[in-house]
Formats: C-alpha cells, structure tokens, sequence
C-alpha cells in the first residue's frame, strides 16, 4: 500500500518549471499531499505571483528561458525576502548547488527525483525562513487549521501522564493542539472482533481502566486529548493505518518492560512501529513520574542526533527549564601529536554545532559538553547523574532496539535512572544538499 508520507495541509506552494510534464507531476504530489500548489512557466510569471499572492515555499528549476533561477533568486531578495525557495535542477553539481545556497536557497533537489522527496523537502523548508545569505534561521511553524495530530499510544496506565506531557511538549512544537491517545486492544484470532468485546473479559477491563488514566491525566494536566480504542487481530498495522489515517505528525510509545506491558504491546511490536511508521517516533522509558527539570541530549555520530536535540528542546520549552545541556563522547585520538586532544575536542565541538544548526535550537540556550575519555561508559555514568532526562537519537542502521541492547549507549539508557526518550526522525529524512555544503563553509 502507498501511504502517504507527509502531510502538507495548509500549504500554499509556486512550482515553477518550464517542462509541462514535471510542473504538473509536482503540483500533483503536493496536491497529495494536501498543499494547495501553483504553477508558473517561467521567472517573470513567477515573479508576478509572488507579488500578488502570499506562498509558504517556492519550488524553482534554475534553467528557465529569460531569467534564470539564480536571477529570480536574486529579485525576490527584495520582494519575498522570508520566501523559502527550493532549487532544482538536472545539470547538478556542488557548485551549482553552492551558488544557489549561497543567493539564498534552503536546498537542492537534483533530477530526475521522487514524489516523497519533493514532499519531504516542502515540509522542511515551510518552517525554515531566508535570513543572511547562506544560512539558516528558526522560524516558527505556521498555524493550519487541521495541524496534523500528536498520537501517544496508550498501553501502560503508570506511564499514561508522563506520555501525555511530552506529548503535549511535542504538539506545540508541530504546532498543533490535537493530541490522541489511542489503546489498541489485541485480540485472539479465535475470536471476532464483536465478540471480543463481549467474552474478552480481561481485555474488556484492561482498556477501561485505560481510558480512565487518560481521563485523570488529562485532567491533572488540563489537556484536552481525544481518546480512540482500536480493537484488532493485529495492533501494529491497525496503528500504522490509524497514523496515516490521521496524516500524524508525531508517534509516541512507551516500554517499561513490565509484564502487563509487554503482554499488549510487545518489545518487537514496538520496533516494528518504529521501524514502520512514516513520522516521527518517540520511544520513552521510566515516564512513569515523569517532571523534566535537567534535560540533556546525548548525541553520538551514526544516530538520529539532530531529532535527540529537537525533542530535548522541545521539552525544555514546555517545562520551562533555562537551560538545555547537549553532551557528545569521543575516545582519544591515537596520533602522536602534542595537540591531539585539542583537535579531538575541537572535531568534538564543531560536531555539536552542526547539531545544533539542524536543529534549529538556539545555542545561547544551551550548555555544550564534549566528554573526551578513554573509558567513556564511567565518566558518562557520573556526568549522567545530575540530570533527570534523557534524550537519545536512534541508531540509523539497526533501529530503536539498537538502544535497548548492546552498544555504549545503550547501556547508559538501560541504567539511567530517569526518564529516556529514544528519538526517531521520519524515514529517508537524511541531510539535504544545503546542510552538507554549511558544514563544509563551516
């Protein structure tokens, strides 16, 4: 089944390409996608457009008869200054696609590409804004009046409140006041569906008082949350249906590895969400209690590090904490050279900027913190000690279960004794063509 991978509801998108043929393909994908697109033929119309109407990202070819793509970059310099503009182009090159970012771009799409590209790249790019040439500025997401919705699956009463509240964290970064807290309740093959609810009575009483802890949760925490109870031979794609149903921004689980727990919602229907879900994945354990008060992100090369930030800086928006710590570990260089450890802590440091730049968090807010050591997994127990939340990035090559077992991490997390939220970005989510070249003029 294709499912659809972003949701661009209440988008205003300009296409503009010479080609019949790829204008109407992209305006069809974003139409798809629920953005409402446009097209122009060439600079002048486009510029035309652009100044009698308001649009949130401009998707532009850099060949095009008259002017050019760099030339219509330039002239909205002044007309559309905060326009995102998005280039593409079939003759790319690093310095096509330098020039570009350099006049203002926020990235690069090389032709021919794919539909979810295209989507993936709007949706980027509609909360990003131009700013001095060649960089990037936060900007806030712009309000739909059908933001996509925050799902917290609820499948652990103890930690019910503690997903609500990150969920609500995660909402009003997207945006959005919609939070659903969603049971799936597993049925045996043997029985129907209907007669579930009639002679499963064990399943029948579980999901009831699971929805009263929703109820007293959100009444604590003053939210309002919509509530939805899936019954279902088969939780992990009755989920994944509800998710794109929803058009969902966020996914969020628990895993508390509790027996009840594990008999609704098992350790490997967890991976499988994540693994499947085309959105945002939080995977949070010890929410139980949960009252961030001392947030740091650890985040580590080959992981999702750029999405631990985002979810650390979220929360502490939410909770109102001052200040946010991001800690990265490096073992020591082996060369020989008198300043080696210098250059490790400086690798060290420019790793955690580049972080921060993606994440769009603002580093006058934020302590950064490179642990350099040989013996990292003592020193990070004792550094760890002085907060109360964690945020990991999920392993890029083997999952979120990578986290639970084995690695360096992955034993910090397992004795971390407050709460750990794993971060997952959405899928094939890699760093754009701008991101790769900032870090290079960087």
């Amino acid at each position: 089944m294709n499912r659809p991978t972003t949701s661009l509801r209440g988008l205003h998108v300009l296409v503009v390409d010479d080609e019949p043929n790829i204008r109407q393909s992209i305006q069809q994908a974003l139409q798809r996608a629920g953005a409402v697109s446009e097209v122009a033929a060439d600079a002048p119309e486009a510029a035309q457009r652009i100044a009698d109407d308001a649009f949130d990202v401009l998707l532009l070819d850099l060949r095009l008869p008259g002017m050019s793509g760099l030339e219509l970059i330039d002239e909205l310099e002044h007309v559309a200054p905060a326009l995102p503009i998005i280039v593409f182009s079939a003759h790319a090159s690093p310095e096509v696609a330098a020039e570009a970012i350099q006049r203002g771009a926020v990235d690069f799409l090389e032709k021919p590409f794919s539909p979810d590209r295209v989507r993936r790249a709007v949706l980027r790019a509609a909360s990003q804004q131009r700013g001095e040439r060649g960089t990037l500025e936060a900007t806030p997401a712009r309000a739909h009046e059908e933001a996509a919705p925050v799902l917290v699956v609820a499948s652990d009463k103890n930690a019910v409140q503690g997903l609500l509240c990150i969920g609500s964290a995660m909402a009003a970064e997207a945006n959005t006041d919609q939070l659903i807290a969603v049971c799936p309740v597993e049925v045996p093959f043997q029985l129907s569906l209907r007669q579930a609810t009639y002679w499963d009575k064990a399943s029948v009483s579980w999901q009831a008082d699971m929805m009263d802890a929703v109820d007293r949760a959100s009444e604590e925490l003053s939210l309002d949350v919509r509530k939805k109870t899936i019954w279902t031979h088969n939780a992990v794609d009755a989920l994944l249906s509800f998710i794109d149903a929803q058009q969902a921004s966020h996914l969020l689980l628990s895993w508390e590895g509790n027996e009840e727990a594990a008999r609704r919602l098992s350790a490997a229907a967890v991976q499988r969400l994540a693994r499947r879900a085309e959105t945002n994945v939080t995977l949070v354990k010890q929410a139980e209690g949960f009252a961030p008060r001392e947030i740091v992100a650890l985040v580590q090369e080959g992981t999702d590090a750029v999405w631990a930030v985002r979810r650390a800086w979220a929360l502490a928006r939410y909770a109102g904490v001052a200040r946010l710590t991001i800690l990265h570990t490096r073992t020591p260089s082996t060369a020989e050279e008198a300043d080696a450890p210098e250059d490790d802590f400086d690798e060290g440091y420019r790793f955690l900027n580049r972080m921060l730049n993606e994440a769009r968090v603002p580093p006058e807010k934020v302590d950064t913190v490179v642990l350099l050591d040989d013996s990292p997994l003592e020193a990070l127990r004792q550094t760890l000690a002085a907060f109360d939340t964690l945020c990991l990035g999920s392993n890029k090559q083997s999952g979120m279960a990578r986290f639970l077992f084995g690695s360096l991490t992955d034993e910090v997390a397992a004795q971390y004794e407050g709460t750990v939220l794993i971060a997952q970005g959405p899928p094939d989510d890699t760093p754009s063509v701008i991101h790769t070249l900032l870090d290079r003029m960087t």
